[in-house]
């Protein structure tokens, strides 16, 4: 075999390796055989330019991004980093949307990716840099909240207590709220609090995601129009308190975009 054929079926052998390495949460097992993927990669003495399908996929990012379609742009990222697990600029480029999208998990996970691929950038100290924000971010924002990955919206880690309030006030509460320094909180829509009731999930008798913690069974939802409605999260099911100004034992559990 020439040393040119070599190289080609080193390349391909090595892309059909990685190939089956699949974006997974951060633990030390996953990045201990990214590392040895990695290192793989840096070692060959040409990189394969990128296939058609990768292409394809940072296209579409890059044009999603355009358009303001953040979490479009990272989920065409992802897919052509599925396809091929060490393209630096696919991670590199994903991680900062993550970011933007407040999805630091997935943004710290992805930078760290690039600077293994690619040590010696000239961008690599940022990158570097950038994780050590990151991780300052998302240690707050998990001190606060609790971030649903399946809407991307952060929910306070407890309602407002045991204050009774009604509707006006618990809109109030979530307006004016302060956590880490994030604000900008409200109160959920009926479709939002239905994301976090879960059958399968037993929080002190409440049936809810994240572990949130809720002093009453009732949550107000953020309603218009005059109304003033609830959820309850024993059944998940929607009652009608009748008046904004009618208080009970309802409380405020306040919600916000986690990239905003």
């Amino acid at each position: 075999m020439s040393s040119s054929s070599w190289k080609a079926f080193a390349v391909t052998t090595l892309l059909f390796l990685l190939a089956a390495y699949p974006l997974r949460a951060q633990n030390d097992a996953a990045w201990a055989e990214f590392q040895q993927k990695a290192a793989s990669w840096r070692a060959l003495p040409t990189k394969p330019p990128l296939s058609e399908e990768v292409r394809e996929a940072r296209v579409q990012a890059e044009n999603a991004f355009k358009e303001k379609r953040l979490a479009d742009a990272a989920a065409h990222y992802d897919e052509g980093l599925k396809i091929d697990p060490v393209w630096p600029e696919g991670y590199f480029n994903a991680a900062l949307i993550y970011a933007e999208l407040g999805d630091y998990d997935k943004a710290i996970w992805r930078m760290r990716a690039y600077v293994e691929l690619v040590p010696d950038a000239p961008d690599a100290r940022t990158g570097r840099d950038q994780l050590y924000v990151w991780r300052d971010k998302l240690k707050v924002q998990k001190a606060v909240g609790w971030r649903d990955p399946a809407t991307g919206l952060l929910w306070a880690k407890q309602d407002n207590g045991s204050a009774l309030v009604d509707w006006n006030q618990a809109n109030a509460y979530c307006q004016s709220l302060s956590l880490g320094g994030y604000s900008g909180w409200r109160l959920p829509t009926e479709a939002e609090l239905i994301t976090i009731y879960d059958k399968t999930q037993d929080v002190n008798g409440m049936h809810i995601k994240g572990g949130i913690k809720l002093s009453s069974q009732w949550v107000w939802i953020g309603s218009s129009a005059g109304e003033a409605d609830y959820i309850t999260f024993r059944t998940g099911r929607r009652a009608h308190a009748f008046s904004l100004g009618v208080g009970g034992h309802t409380r405020a559990l306040c919600v916000r975009r986690s990239g905003e």
